[in-house]
């Protein structure tokens, strides 16, 4: 290497942090004080243009769809369900998508190729299919954003001396990635914002109704009291969020509330513990007088309701519809038995870990049983699930990814017999095959229930 250039190199990793670090500090002292209430889900439907003005649309019927956290698990399994729900013919009547963690990656591939054909595009949406964004013979970038390995960014983040002298880490490199992979950032060549989703109810006379999309929510945990963050533009605009950092370099002052980036979003709903850096937003409000500014803190949302149904449930309570329903796509792994075979003590390492876990596992239970109290039964409610799947469903949805791989041309793929939906690891990275696996059982799944699904319809 040029010993010049070599010196340029060593000087802007010298100059970028000190930048960074430096660059905002002449920021005026914020105008109020924070509100300091602990805040349950509180989205105001009212702010925005009702779904019911989708010309596809229903208009007695809202139905939510809650996806949950497991990495792309979840993220695969969510669109096999999303492809079965097309299917039959009820994935246009989806109104709200609630989404954490992984799930967020599903909706994200569903939202950007839809939004890419009514908006970028200006496509007749009869003619979208998402399946056909999924499997398609030539072109792979939605498969291959859903497969490809995420953790490496972490990884490499870790080793980003940039990242040693400022304010940067690598949740910020994360961030650029789904950014890129997951909302499409390099075929769009923007970022997805929440203004591409979400309409002001003043623009309801302008705005051509084929081009409303489902609301899509993506959920966090506030690190300061553990309350679920929502991200809306009235969310955002509640907690008073005045600064983020967007794209790894990019520090971003918000100039409303609708032009908050999906993939900061997601990212923050995707946050666990240690492995990924809590997300932090600048808001314009201090808590005492000592302080200029205040920050939230955002965590995993799993760490609060790691099936998104919490937010689905109010979205549901707030909209005005007669008929609503309710379908929850949990993509949870873990073990329901309380015995374990050991007789001793977990040590100390193992025990950490599981305190991680634990109480998204907890709380599993707990929202199912929160669903049953709002009044979600069998006539309006599905749980899909991959513990309801067994060695003879597993068998069948071998044979149809056998299927799709020979109708598709997908030569890369090597076949394990030997792999498990339901034993995928918790991870952003997965295998080809066991992507298939996921979206295929998901795909199960739906045809198993198209009796009592198509009567949401009705």
């Amino acid at each position: 290497m040029n010993f010049s250039v070599f010196k340029s190199i060593i000087f802007m990793m010298f100059l970028i942090p000190v930048t960074l670090i430096f660059g905002c500090s002449s920021a005026q002292k914020a105008a109020e004080p924070c509100d300091q209430e602990f805040k349950s889900v509180n989205i105001n439907l009212s702010k925005y243009m009702s779904q019911e003005n989708r010309p596809e649309q229903s208009k007695d019927i809202a139905l939510a769809l809650a996806i949950s956290g497991g990495g792309h698990r979840a993220a695969n399994f969510g669109v096999g369900i999303m492809i079965g729900l097309e299917e039959i013919g009820l994935l246009k009547e989806v109104d709200y998508i609630s989404t954490v963690s992984g799930g967020g990656f599903a909706a994200g591939a569903y939202m950007t190729s839809l939004i890419q054909h009514v908006k970028d595009n200006k496509l007749d949406r009869n003619l979208y299919s998402f399946k056909k964004v999924i499997y398609n013979r030539d072109d792979v970038t939605f498969l291959r954003n859903l497969e490809r390995s995420y953790t490496s960014a972490l990884f490499w983040g870790l080793l980003n001396p940039i990242n040693w002298f400022s304010s940067r880490d690598r949740g910020d490199v994360l961030e650029k990635k789904i950014d890129n992979r997951v909302l499409c950032y390099d075929q769009r060549g923007k970022s997805l914002l929440l203004e591409d989703v979400f309409i002001p109810v003043e623009q309801s006379g302008t705005v051509d109704t084929k081009t409303i999309v489902p609301y899509w929510i993506p959920n966090a945990t506030i690190y300061g009291n553990g309350a679920i963050f929502p991200f809306t533009p009235d969310t955002i605009k509640d907690y008073k969020i005045s600064e983020y950092v967007h794209r790894y370099w990019s520090e971003k002052t918000l100039s409303n509330e609708y032009k908050f980036p999906y993939a900061l979003a997601v990212k923050a709903s995707a946050n666990f513990p240690i492995a990924v850096p809590a997300t932090s937003l600048k808001c314009n409000c201090y808590i005492n007088k000592d302080n200029d500014f205040s920050y939230l803190q955002l965590l995993d949302g799993g760490l609060t309701d790691n099936t998104g149904a919490s937010t689905a449930l109010q979205l549901l309570k707030k909209d005005k519809s007669k008929k609503k329903y309710l379908i929850v796509v949990d993509a949870f792994n873990g073990d329901t038995s309380p015995y374990v075979t050991e007789g001793g003590a977990p040590n100390e390492f193992a025990t950490a870990i599981r305190i991680m876990n634990i109480g998204v596992d907890s709380n599993r239970n707990k929202i199912r049983n929160m669903i049953k109290k709002h009044n979600y039964n069998e006539n309006n409610y599905c749980y899909f699930d991959l513990d309801s799947l067994k060695k003879s469903d597993v068998d069948k949805i071998r044979k149809a990814v056998d299927a799709i791989v020979k109708e598709y041309g997908y030569d890369d793929v090597i076949a394990n017999p030997d792999r498990d939906p339901r034993k995928v690891n918790t991870d952003f990275a997965c295998t080809r095959y066991e992507q298939l696996l996921l979206i295929e059982a998901g795909r199960y799944l739906v045809r198993n229930n198209k009796n009592k699904l198509l009567k949401f319809n009705q």
